[in-house]
């Protein structure tokens, strides 16, 4: 696995126009929370939390976003 080889690595590195930074992401969650909570509270999987976010705002990787970001989980204020 290339976090264990590469421990500072970030996926977002490798797409940096196609993704949000970190913060912006971050900040655009909150948004999409605030706009769909009753959506994504029935929301259960994860997966399916990042296809419905991603479907909303493409620039929010349908993929698992903290190890995306080479972040914690609890960073995404969704995912707590």
């Amino acid at each position: 696995m290339i976090w264990l080889d590469y421990p500072d690595f970030r996926w977002n590195m490798t797409n940096s126009k196609k993704f949000y930074d970190i913060k912006e992401c971050i900040q655009k969650i909150i948004e999409l929370n605030e706009q769909y909570e009753e959506e994504l509270e029935q929301i259960e999987d994860h997966v399916e939390k990042f296809d419905f976010l991603h479907s909303k705002d493409n620039k929010i990787p349908n993929h698992t976003l903290w190890k995306f970001y080479n972040v914690e989980q609890n960073d995404f204020i969704i995912f707590n």
